[in-house]
């Protein structure tokens, strides 16, 4: 269904569409010239996730590592999905954070 033809045999109906010959489906929509569907480097589906989790598990084992535990909270809770791996990363990146600003606090109490 289109507001113009598309070609020989199409034909016009009363509602002012023009609809495909029959037993052809109608063409689907084509994207202007140079201009790609998906952008070139555009990030995989749940990369986001999958870098939450990633650096959840670093900011368990690397003190202070802080800001990878930042990244895993923002990063696993934006996911949309929110499938396993973004929830895991979230959750160690709360964990991990936590503990690098306890082991913060003591080291500066103790040579404080």
């Amino acid at each position: 269904m289109s507001d113009y033809s598309q070609g020989p045999g199409w034909w016009q109906a009363s509602d002012g569409k023009w609809y495909p010959p029959q037993g052809e489906a109608a063409a689907p929509p084509q994207q202007p010239y140079g201009q790609p569907q998906q952008p070139y480097g555009a990030p995989a589906e749940g990369s986001k996730a999958q870098a939450a989790f990633v650096l959840g598990i670093i900011s368990l084992f690397i003190n202070p590592c802080f800001i990878c535990g930042i990244l895993a909270i923002v990063w696993g809770g934006r996911e949309k999905d929110y499938n396993s791996k973004a929830k895991t990363g979230w959750i160690l990146g709360i964990i991990g954070t936590i503990l690098s600003f306890l082991w913060i606090g003591i080291v500066v109490s103790v040579n404080g």
